[in-house]
């Protein structure tokens, strides 16, 4: 168990914001008020359902480095460094048994506030596995059919009012190594708005990182080629990094594919942009599902 235990630790000092362990064991940091999507076991673990895990999950802080305040924000605060709030019996309500599970990581939605005045964050761990074999139904008598009773004329059904305009969707903030997966089930994706690059220190800080003097901007470019590839797709997958073992996102985009009829972003670096991996550029991104 401590085996299980340190290496969560290190994948999230590591990693950040997700950790897709081997066996199908996965690990979700949300920032306060932002969606958490647990995804993994729809995406990667065919034929199989999350169930939630006690280890490392809560809503709190455990370190001042995750989910940094704002720069220059007086209002939120990050010095309480150990309060936290178990949400474990909540998540296993909420989630056990679905291929994905999603919920605002919010002091509305859990129930409490354990770190007053401090910006806080939800760490989940969940397990994929094969959902139980369900019990056979027992044998039953069939029943007599019942005879058909007379009905009265349906009234004709009023025109349904016109549809509002579509609604525009504002995604997490993706840190550096990590990825999106946009999803409008039946209707297709619009890009709004994109942000790529790096515009604060305290944004998806890793390591306790100096961005004082980092600051890079490849919004327009990225608009661009995000709107190429994912925009008229019902399913759009979105990687945010920069020349990591050949299989790489940049504001380039210069390359996709298809896989099971999902949209796949990813390229390798551009030297015409001016972000690099040392900026550990962020991704935000603003959608619709239009008809």
């Amino acid at each position: 168990m401590w085996q299980l235990k340190l290496c969560i630790y290190l994948c999230l000092t590591l990693f950040g914001s997700s950790c897709y362990g081997s066996g199908g064991f996965h690990v979700q940091t949300t920032c306060e008020n932002e969606e958490t999507d647990l995804f993994s076991c729809e995406l990667f673990e065919k034929d199989s359902v999350l169930y939630i895990s006690n280890l490392t999950t809560f809503w709190g802080r455990r370190d001042n480095t995750t989910c940094a305040p704002i720069e220059n924000d007086k209002d939120v605060k990050a010095n309480n460094w150990n309060c936290h709030l178990d949400i474990v019996d909540l998540l296993r309500k909420k989630c056990d048994g679905k291929t994905r599970c999603k919920f605002q990581s919010s002091n509305e939605f859990f129930g409490g506030d354990p770190c007053p005045g401090d910006r806080k964050y939800s760490v989940v761990s969940y397990e994929c596995r094969k959902p139980a074999e369900p019990t056979p139904p027992t044998a039953t008598e069939p029943e007599e059919p019942t005879p058909p009773t007379a009905t009265e004329p349906e009234e004709p059904t009023p025109p349904t009012p016109t549809e509002p305009a579509e609604e525009v969707v504002q995604g997490p903030t993706v840190c550096y190594t990590n990825y999106i997966r946009i999803d409008c089930g039946q209707k297709k994706i619009k890009t709004n708005k994109v942000f790529f690059g790096r515009g604060d220190s305290s944004t998806c800080k890793y390591f306790s990182s100096n961005f004082n003097n980092l600051k890079c901007d490849a919004s327009d470019v990225a608009y661009k080629d995000i709107q190429q590839k994912c925009d008229g797709q019902n399913h759009c997958y979105i990687w945010n990094i920069l020349g990591f073992g050949g299989v790489s996102f940049n504001a380039n985009l210069n390359g996709s594919g298809l896989v099971s009829g999902n949209a796949i972003v990813r390229g390798n670096v551009n030297a015409q942009i001016s972000c690099t991996p040392a900026h550990l550029p962020y991704l935000k991104i603003s959608h619709q599902c239009v008809n």
